[in-house]
């Protein structure tokens, strides 16, 4: 970097590696007059590192005495909130996406202080392992009444050696279990039955989710009339609707339903069940839109990350004179972009600019790659898809839509404000499954005295 080493952090500030980010951080920190640590990173599949946070050793909480035998060791941290916050973009080069310069303790420029690039682990985590580590291959306490005294000082005669079991033959009769005492690590069977039971529960947990999804499909198909245009995305939800409609139109309880689909499976699926698919271009309004999203806050704002055909998807949401949207009652959020990336459907040959621009908002941006294919996911449209990720969620949703979709070679993201009139909640009340509207829900997850826990 050059004289960029006694620089101030800024967003936008270019490393080759991160062992050249760390030692610019380290330097600036020196002179400055504080510690650094690596708060946190991740990783792609490849393991490659794709993001970084260096900050102030002083980050974190003082931590207390817990109300147990054990004493935790007093620390001085003053939970400083000084870091910076880096991205690797395409080239292999490190961004500098974010910047907190600001501290909330005494800064000692000239003094040595420590730096800290590895979480410690927990006091817990490493008693746990070194038990483990000195527990090792411990003696059955039934050892010496099943394979008799060990043979020592004393002499033993042949009868009596005779008279005892051997180590192969138990092992030969399946009975290693008596050898070794169980110490806590799983043994091949006890592996099997977990597995088996994990798999029980995701069948179970499937089974659940197909019953919600089943329920709200149930729900949405009640407001469909004959005659009308629906806009219809994809996903199991919408793919159950299209089934349900299929049934009523079959039985002859409805008649003249075009659909418009957002994507070619959604037009295939619905011809399969005996609707007429029409294009945007032919309709002049669509009387009712359904679709499913990844995350809906309190006030209706939506984001879609999965399905990489939002674009379409928000031209038929916001030409239906109702839009309606149908969702499991985890998808129900406090705040957008938590945990969801958002969605950024890119022209190719801007991709580039795009990323610089989306890391200058705060984002953390990745080409999405294919899981089925060699290289990036493109889109009906001919366009790729960029996830962004904001580590502090999303504030004012209309704000970031709005800010994404000025950038020049941005088509449109994943982020839908003032969209949905109409959000359907399921719900599993015991052994009964509710659909209710958000705002029901919302009255019923406020009035439990524990609803804060669910966002």
């Amino acid at each position: 970097m050059g004289t960029g080493k006694w620089k101030t952090p800024k967003i936008g500030m270019v490393f080759a590696s991160q062992e050249e980010v760390r030692d610019y951080y380290h330097r600036y920190a020196q002179r400055v007059g504080f510690g650094i640590m690596r708060r946190s990173s991740r990783c792609d599949d490849d393991g490659r590192l794709t993001y970084i946070v260096l900050s102030c050793s002083q980050c974190g909480k003082d931590r207390g005495i817990p109300k147990s035998r054990f004493e935790w060791k007093q620390t001085s941290k003053t939970n400083c909130k000084a870091k910076i916050n880096l991205v690797l973009n395409p080239q292999g080069q490190f961004h500098i996406c974010n910047v907190v310069l600001d501290h909330n303790h005494e800064l000692t420029p000239g003094k040595l202080h420590p730096n800290i690039c590895k979480k410690s682990k927990s006091f817990r985590t490493r008693k746990g392992r070194e038990g483990k580590e000195q527990a090792g291959m411990m003696l059955h306490p039934d050892f010496q009444s099943i394979f008799g005294e060990p043979l020592g000082s004393e002499a033993a005669s042949p009868d009596s050696v005779k008279q005892q079991p051997s180590f192969s033959n138990h092992l030969l009769n399946g009975d290693r279990h008596l050898l070794c005492s169980y110490t806590g690590l799983p043994t091949g069977e006890m592996i099997s039955n977990r597995l088996k039971r994990r798999s029980l529960a995701l069948e179970g947990s499937q089974n659940s989710q197909d019953s919600l999804r089943q329920a709200l499909a149930k729900r949405a198909v009640a407001l469909v009339k004959s005659g009308m245009v629906i806009g219809v995305g994809t996903g199991r939800t919408l793919t159950l609707v299209i089934e349900e409609i299929g049934k009523l139109i079959q039985e002859g309880k409805l008649k003249d339903i075009a659909a418009v689909g957002t994507n070619y499976q959604s037009r295939i699926i619905a011809r399969q069940y005996g609707m007429t698919t029409v294009d945007l271009n032919d309709v002049n309004d669509v009387d009712i839109a359904f679709d499913v999203v990844d995350e809906v806050d309190i006030n209706k704002n939506l984001l879609k990350c999965r399905g990489a055909n939002h674009t379409v998807q928000k031209v038929v949401d916001s030409m239906a004179k109702v839009c309606i949207l149908l969702v499991e009652h985890t998808k129900v959020v406090h705040r957008l972009g938590s945990n969801i990336p958002v969605a950024v459907e890119v022209l190719p040959i801007a991709v580039s600019p795009v990323l610089r621009r989306l890391i200058a908002l705060g984002g953390v941006p990745e080409i999405r790659s294919a899981s089925r294919k060699d290289g990036s996911v493109i889109t009906d449209l001919g366009n790729m898809i960029v996830d962004v990720s904001f580590p502090s969620g999303i504030q004012n949703p209309a704000d970031l839509e709005k800010n994404i979709n000025m950038i020049p070679g941005v088509v449109d993201n994943g982020i839908f404000s003032a969209v949905a009139m109409l959000v359907l909640v399921a719900v599993r009340d015991g052994g009964n499954i509710k659909v209710m509207n958000l705002e029901e829900f919302l009255e019923g997850v406020i009035g439990h005295r524990d609803a804060s826990s669910s966002f």
